[in-house]
């Protein structure tokens, strides 16, 4: 999601705890292991500066407007979403969550953690109400990543949000 935000010519700080994954990035070795995206990561890290790369989420967060949330939810031992990273992640953007700003949960979740789960972190640590502070929508990854024919460009997305004015930004996005 990161490169083709940034072979659109956005400017993107990508944020991830696994340091390893970042330090890769920044010496320009890309981390994914399809053709694909190793293609794309290669042009975008030679052609232009529009990738940054840190495992400072909080920073990144009060860096830009827009923080688009994609995390891994497996299942756990019962067979259960694991939601753990998904909440570390709401916690760090919630620290640095300003008014105005708009969060899209792009991570593969079921119905209603959204408005139970991210908004609750988001409200508390950032001492902004949803809606009016900041918009919020949710935006479920349809993608196969690396695959070469249904690819991030050419599939539609479905966005849902908590409110009009999150749902015309995120649509907008």
């Amino acid at each position: 999601l990161a490169l083709y935000f940034a072979r659109a010519g956005v400017s993107v700080i990508a944020a991830d705890t696994d340091e390893k994954k970042v330090n890769l990035i920044k010496r320009g070795i890309c981390p994914l292991n399809t053709d694909l995206l190793v293609r794309l990561f290669d042009q975008i890290i030679h052609s232009n500066n529009s990738l940054q790369v840190t495992s400072n989420t909080v920073e990144a967060v009060k860096s830009s407007d827009i923080h688009i949330i994609c995390v891994s939810t497996p299942l756990d031992s019962d067979k259960l979403p694991d939601l753990g990273a998904l909440t570390a992640a709401c916690k760090a953007v919630g620290r640095g969550l300003k008014k105005g700003d708009l969060v899209i949960l792009e991570s593969t979740v079921y119905p209603g953690v959204t408005t139970k789960v991210v908004k609750p972190v988001l409200e508390k640590l950032s001492g902004l109400k949803a809606g009016d502070g900041f918009g919020l929508a949710y935006c479920f990854e349809r993608i196969d990543p690396g695959n070469p024919v249904h690819r991030l460009d050419n599939i539609e997305k479905i966005i849902s949000a908590i409110d009009e004015r999150s749902a015309e930004a995120a649509i907008a996005i």
